[in-house]
C-alpha cells in the first residue's frame, strides 16, 4: 500500500514513516503543500496522510487541490482540533480527520478503514481514479492512458485535456 504523508515537523515524520513501513506499507514523505500537489500526481498513493500546518501553504487548501485531479482518501492528521477545522476539513474532501496526539494503531487502523470504503466485491482496491470510454482508458492518479490496451504517451497539458 501506497501512502503519501504530509508533514513538515520531520521527527513526526520520521516516526509515523516507521510505524507505517512497520505495518508493511510505502510511504513516500513530502514537506510543502507544492511537494505533496506533486507527488500526489506522481507517486500516484493509495492515501494521503495531510497535516494542516505546511510551510508554503495550508493543509486544506492542498486537499482541495489534490480533489481537482484524484478522488485518493485523505486523512487529515493536525493538532487543529476545533470543531470548525474538523468540519471544514470534512467539507473540503478529506475522508478523516485525526487530531494529534493519536497512537500509530489508531492511525493504521483509520487508514484500513478509509480504504475498505473503497473495496470492490472481490477485495481489491477500487481504483477510483480510472475512467474508460470506448477502447480509451484513462488512469488519472497514474497519469496514465492506454487505446485498446496499447499505452499512450502524452505531455501532462495534452493529458490534463483529457481529464476534462
Amino acid at each position: 500500500m501506497k501512502v503519501l504523508l504530509v508533514e513538515d515537523d520531520v521527527a513526526i515524520a520520521e516516526s509515523v514513516a516507521t510505524s507505517l513501513s512497520n505495518a508493511g506499507m510505502n510511504v513516500h514523505h513530502a514537506v510543502t503543500g507544492a511537494d505533496a500537489i506533486t507527488a500526489a500526481k506522481e507517486f500516484a498513493p493509495e492515501v494521503i496522510l495531510m497535516d494542516l500546518g505546511l510551510p508554503d501553504m495550508d493543509g486544506l487548501d492542498v486537499s482541495k487541490c489534490i480533489r481537482e485531479f484524484s478522488s485518493v482518501p485523505i486523512i487529515i492528521v493536525s493538532a487543529r482540533g476545533d470543531e470548525l477545522d474538523r468540519v471544514l476539513g470534512l467539507e473540503l474532501g478529506a475522508d478523516d480527520y485525526v487530531t494529534k496526539p493519536y497512537s500509530s494503531r489508531e492511525l493504521i487502523a483509520r487508514i484500513k478503514a478509509v480504504l475498505r470504503r473503497g473495496l470492490t466485491d472481490d477485495g481489491s482496491i477500487q481504483d477510483q481514479d480510472l475512467m474508460e470510454v470506448g477502447p480509451v482508458k484513462l488512469n488519472i492518479g497514474k497519469h496514465q492512458v492506454s487505446v485498446n490496451g496499447s499505452p499512450v504517451s502524452l505531455p501532462l497539458k495534452e493529458f490534463e485535456l483529457l481529464e476534462f
